[in-house]
């Protein structure tokens, strides 16, 4: 069921090409969400929500839309396995597509070296556990400072807005992180 970890694409590496096949088709003005593994179909796969974003008023950051895409890489091929509208009913936010959800960083913001270096190690991270994750077993000595990153960070890292959205369409990947999606620290 599960690849060797070396068999792994890179999380980074993915991020780029979600941005290339799916954000890319999409045309400008899209958000790519961060990252997280979920199991489709028994392979690991990496999902991406897509949305609206732009900066509505100065200093009141940039403004997201409900997720109008969500797409599935494999975690071994870096292939697009799935790009499908997002089914409203499955997520925990029942949103007019007119109207933002809320507002997170702005690009700028995402440029800070603050920002930039948790970013990158949250995604080493996760290819750390990447791994322990697809066969739902712990994760080794080797791996428990990437496992606690992640379990501490990285739902105040998320965009807020998406929030109930990473629930629902990655939740047993929160689930086995321990990490109460609710609790998104204040940034």
């Amino acid at each position: 069921m599960s690849a060797k970890p070396s068999e792994y694409i890179s999380v980074a590496h993915l991020c780029a090409l979600g941005k290339t096949y799916v954000a890319g088709a999409m045309g400008p003005g899209v958000h790519q969400s961060f990252p997280l593994p979920v199991l489709l179909e028994r392979k690991l796969a990496v999902l991406f929500l897509f949305s609206r974003a732009e900066i509505v008023e100065p200093k009141a950051g940039c403004q997201i839309w409900p997720p109008q895409r969500l797409a599935y890489l494999c975690a071994t091929t870096g292939n697009v396995l799935q790009v499908r509208s997002l089914d409203r009913g499955a997520a925990a936010a029942q949103n007019s597509s007119e109207a933002p959800l809320g507002s997170w960083l702005t690009p700028v913001d995402r440029m800070q070296d603050e920002f930039l270096t948790l970013q990158s190690q949250l995604l080493q991270s996760l290819d750390a556990v990447l791994p322990a994750f697809a066969l739902s077993a712990a994760v080794g000595a080797e791996q428990q400072p990437a496992f606690r990153l992640l379990r501490d960070r990285l739902v105040g890292f998320l965009e807020p807005p998406l929030l109930p959205y990473y629930k629902s369409y990655a939740g047993p990947f929160l689930q086995w992180l321990g990490v109460p999606v609710e609790a998104n620290a204040a940034r």
